[in-house]
């Protein structure tokens, strides 16, 4: 059964199989490429395609085409998913300027 929308809100695509270690690499047609992490501290940062990972605990791309949100962590990170917490996706969706949207899981279709 299909979830209902309510009127105004917006969903946002989460995909988490595409790597992307630089922006050649991005799907073709990208609005926006960047960097977030999580430091050593626990604290969150968030950076644009001409930035560079900080010292932090764990590092992530984030590219966008539309309202897909295309995800990926830096290096090898087994199971970073985990690390995708509802507060850094706040934090991410707030930096993006898409607050207020519904996140859901999806893949490419190639």
């Amino acid at each position: 059964m299909e979830e209902k929308r309510q009127p105004g809100e917006r969903t946002i695509r989460l995909i988490t199989s595409v790597r992307l270690p630089d922006v050649h690499h991005v799907p073709e047609g990208y609005d926006r490429y960047g960097r977030f992490a999580i430091l050593q501290s626990g604290n969150f940062w968030f950076g644009d395609e001409r930035s560079s990972h900080p010292h932090c605990r764990i590092g992530f791309y984030y590219a966008t085409i539309g309202r897909q949100l295309f995800l990926s962590p830096r290096g090898v990170a087994h199971g970073f998913e985990e690390e995708l917490t509802g507060d850094l996706l706040e934090f991410l969706l707030g930096k993006l300027g898409w607050r207020g949207g519904r996140l859901v899981r999806g893949e490419v279709n190639r």
